[in-house]
């Protein structure tokens, strides 16, 4: 596979979730209890990880939601790739998560170099997972086992909110201020924890278990910005951006590149959204790539 159909296959792969298994976040089964906290209108980093505490426990509490997510990608050539040009892709995905058992509903748009190229609906249940593809008009049935790896690969932040606080958290000091969109928690850095965030992170946006081991040794974060959107009141998650900029070598020839990646997402319908229930016809379709 050559660099120029990296970008787009990784973005297919993210519509699809076929990237490899990130790590076990468990059966979707965990309980919390709402959390009662003092609510501050500006906090230093003492007040921005109690903040993340209750947000935390605060996200554990909600049984369904719906999102809205955007992905830019670009990768630019720095040596070793003479004649390349940059790259770019995008992805826009909306959707709903039923949090108990783990149930998704998404409909992504896939775009490279600006191009809209295709458009999926996939939903994913514990008892399967199916895709329908716009244009085909058509549904089509994903093996058991590999709906279940599929499942499990899906972004913290699309999926798991509390794990998703947590990361945020762990990245290291953070400052929280009130304003028009509710309480955002923002961090700014890089360093060690930067770069295990990022990995994790590269899992559902870059298939990054699937890449090279030269590849992933290479990554160097140059610069990592998180902010999450906490609802005034409840305290959930509303909204986040992750902004990132890194340094890796990829390719056959070898060359090094700089990634840039913005990640965006808004939560709505909190413990309000439609149930995810799979139609008729995606449940009698055939089996993914059988004729």
């Amino acid at each position: 596979m050559t660099r120029r159909s990296l970008i787009p296959c990784v973005i297919a792969c993210l519509c699809l979730a076929a990237a490899a298994c990130t790590g076990s976040r468990g059966d979707g089964r965990e309980t919390a209890s709402p959390p009662a906290t003092h609510l501050p209108t500006a906090a230093p980093d003492s007040g921005a990880r109690m903040l993340l505490r209750d947000a935390e426990q605060a996200a554990g509490t909600l049984e369904r939601y719906a999102f809205s997510l955007n992905l830019t990608q670009r990768l630019d050539p720095v040596s070793g790739a003479e004649g390349e040009a940059a790259e770019e892709a995008e992805t826009a995905s909306e959707g709903r998560v039923e949090v108990r058992p783990r149930r998704v509903d998404q409909t992504v748009r896939v775009a490279f170099e600006g191009e809209w190229l295709a458009e999926y609906r996939t939903i994913l249940v514990p008892e399967g997972a199916y895709v329908y593809e716009y244009g085909l008009d058509e549904w089509a049935r994903v093996p058991k086992e590999e709906a279940a790896e599929m499942l499990e690969t899906l972004s913290d932040f699309q999926v798991d909110l509390p794990e998703a606080v947590r990361q945020v958290a762990a990245l290291g000091p953070a400052t929280a201020n009130r304003n028009e969109d509710g309480i955002t928690v923002r961090y700014e850095g890089g360093g060690e924890e930067a770069h295990r965030f990022a990995t994790r992170l590269l899992e559902s946006t870059f298939a990054w278990s699937q890449q090279e081991k030269k590849t992933r040794e290479s990554l160097e974060v140059r610069h990592l910005t998180a902010e999450l959107v906490l609802d005034p009141d409840r305290l959930w998650p509303a909204a986040f951006r992750v902004e990132m900029e890194a340094a890796l070598t990829m390719g056959d020839p070898e060359g090094s590149y700089v990634l840039t990646q913005t990640f965006t997402g808004a939560y709505r319908e909190h413990n309000a959204s439609a149930p995810v229930e799979v139609p008729e016809e995606a449940k009698a379709a055939p089996l993914l790539g059988n004729p």
